[in-house]
């Protein structure tokens, strides 16, 4: 199928369906990655800072995290995964990659929270952003630390119990208490 013109017009609608738009991408439809791409980079470039630290080589992994979905959206599933989550867990795996190649996981440090800057009322995706985070407060200390830890730092329980001196069944338990606790925020 060929793209027409109206199907690239379409693409420039800021609340254009994801899905719609990597099934187009899987079809090698360059508005589709570019309409896609202005709808999430906001979000991606912003896990990407938290995990890398840097805005240097978050900008550099910013171009290849959506080269990878140019390659890979075929790989996309919409009947088992959202495609920002497929999206995040993309950049995800990309970054923590990234920091093992450049550091140890030892030499971990704590980045600031990330705070809801890249975006603003007329992004798509801003409501989204602002409801995980509110989400992400109510969670307790110890949740949020070790939901973070094995999030953007790709830590292990075993890791997470040995940096916070606690056992690995605590740490299991407020990674499961603190994902329930967000699934059920997040769903209402």
């Amino acid at each position: 199928m060929r793209t027409t013109v109206a199907q690239s017009v379409a693409y420039d609608a800021p609340t254009a369906d994801l899905v719609v738009l990597l099934e187009a991408i899987v079809r090698r439809e360059r508005a589709a990655l570019a309409a896609f791409y202005d709808q999430t980079h906001r979000v991606v470039f912003g896990l990407l800072c938290r995990i890398l630290g840097e805005r240097a080589l978050a900008e550099e992994s910013l171009v290849a995290v959506y080269q990878r979905v140019w390659q890979e959206a075929a790989q996309f599933a919409a009947a088992r995964q959202q495609p920002l989550t497929w999206l995040l867990l993309l950049a995800r795996r990309y970054a923590l990659a990234q920091r093992q190649a450049l550091t140890t996981k030892t030499e971990w440090q704590e980045f600031p929270a990330f705070e809801d800057t890249a975006g603003n009322e007329t992004d798509p995706l801003h409501a989204k952003r602002q409801r995980v985070q509110a989400a992400l407060r109510q969670l307790t200390p110890e949740q949020r630390q070790a939901i973070e830890l094995a999030f953007y730092a790709g830590l292990t329980e075993s890791e997470i119990a040995a940096r916070l001196g606690t056992s690995r069944d605590l740490v299991r338990a407020n990674i499961g208490a603190g994902m329930r606790a967000l699934k059920s925020s997040l769903q209402r």
